[in-house]
């Protein structure tokens, strides 16, 4: 997996630059019989916001999950008060396997 936590603003800046934009931002996943060579989803024009098909990062989590072999939805884990915490609140992206 390679992801930056920020994309790239879409407009550069007074200082001939691009800033932080948490609006839209790129994932790169390989490996763990997740399938080569798709594109899932697509920015707007100017890649400030996602256009088709946006994920989340719970979303990105559940599927690496996943590609390790996890049973994402059955997997919980105890708070130190005896509450169920889910291993993700995210579903695996089931169209890259």
């Amino acid at each position: 997996m390679w992801r930056g936590e920020f994309g790239r603003t879409p407009k550069i800046n007074v200082d001939a630059g691009r800033d932080h934009w948490p609006g839209c931002y790129s994932v790169l996943l390989a490996g763990g019989s997740i399938r080569g060579g798709q594109i899932i989803g697509a920015s707007d024009s100017i890649g400030a916001f996602p256009k088709d098909r946006p994920t989340t990062p719970a979303e990105i989590h559940a599927t690496m999950y996943a590609a390790l072999g996890y049973d994402v939805p059955e997997i919980s884990y105890q708070s130190s008060d005896g509450r169920p915490i889910a291993l993700t609140e995210g579903l695996p992206m089931n169209e890259l396997f």
